[in-house]
């Protein structure tokens, strides 16, 4: 489990490595600007959809190197094949977090941006797009294949943010602390969804056929 871990992370270690650069750079630059509502919302998701996207990497790069094949004859089970590459996601999700948070601190530092503990509220919103665009993509990967790993992802990306809309309709909150409540509502139905698409997706790789 530990060396399939780490062979997903060697993968992808480039892409790791320029998208938290890209982000400890990019965020404090955007919270500086004056209009902070939209700015604010980029400068919280990029990190958690580029860290997303590099994730899913994974699997192209297994299908491309055929290590997708080689691994399946390793002393492994396949469901230790499929946590590996979920738990790669969920590493980069809290990687995501804290290079997002450490961006914050940056920007507070010089005294761009107020960091309060309202500030988790946008990052916690972040996690949970990911969360959704995971639990999406990788069921519809080894369904599909990665050579349509753009109509996976345009339906990922697009079943986050419906289920984002969908629960705003369905929990219309007012109040002082609405937007905290709907962030934590959020997150909740988003791991939800993305545990049911670990157990489902182990299903789909039983059967799955190299």
């Amino acid at each position: 489990m530990k060396g399939l871990l780490l062979s997903n992370l060697y993968s992808i270690e480039k892409s790791i490595k320029v998208c938290m650069l890209f982000a400890i750079i990019a965020i404090p630059f955007m919270l500086m600007a004056t209009d902070q509502g939209p700015v604010l919302r980029i400068a919280f998701l990029a990190p958690f959809f580029l860290l997303a996207i590099t994730s899913l990497e994974t699997l192209k790069h297994d299908n491309e190197s055929g290590w997708n094949k080689y691994e399946i004859t390793l002393p492994v089970k396949r469901a230790h094949i499929i946590r590996s590459k979920y738990f790669t996601f969920l590493l980069l999700v809290i990687i995501g977090s804290i290079v997002t948070s450490l961006g914050m601190l940056i920007a507070s530092f010089l005294d761009w941006f107020q960091f309060t503990t309202s500030s988790f509220t946008p990052i916690a919103k972040g996690v949970s797009i990911a969360l959704c665009i995971g639990a999406l993509a990788y069921p519809l990967t080894y369904i599909l294949g990665t050579k349509k790993s753009e109509i996976v992802m345009g339906s990922s990306i697009g079943f986050s943010f419906g289920l984002w809309f969908l629960l705003g309709g369905l929990f219309s909150l007012n109040g002082q602390n609405s937007d905290e409540i709907f962030a934590i509502i959020h997150l909740i139905v988003s791991v939800l969804c993305f545990t049911v698409s670990y157990f489902v997706c182990r299903v789909i790789y039983s059967r799955k056929e190299f």
